[in-house]
């Protein structure tokens, strides 16, 4: 890999792996959600 291009390669996996985070973390709220839903009505098993 040219000196170049690494710096671009680092770039695009950044941006990727913010967006991919973000999406993870929105997944993760929601099962939160969910799960403290299931505590309150009793019946979590996770």
């Amino acid at each position: 890999m040219a000196a170049g291009d690494e710096k671009t390669f680092t770039v695009k996996t950044s941006k990727g792996f913010v967006e991919t985070f973000r999406k993870l973390d929105e997944e993760y709220e929601g099962l939160k959600a969910r799960r403290e839903a299931a505590i309150r009505k009793g019946d979590c098993e996770i």
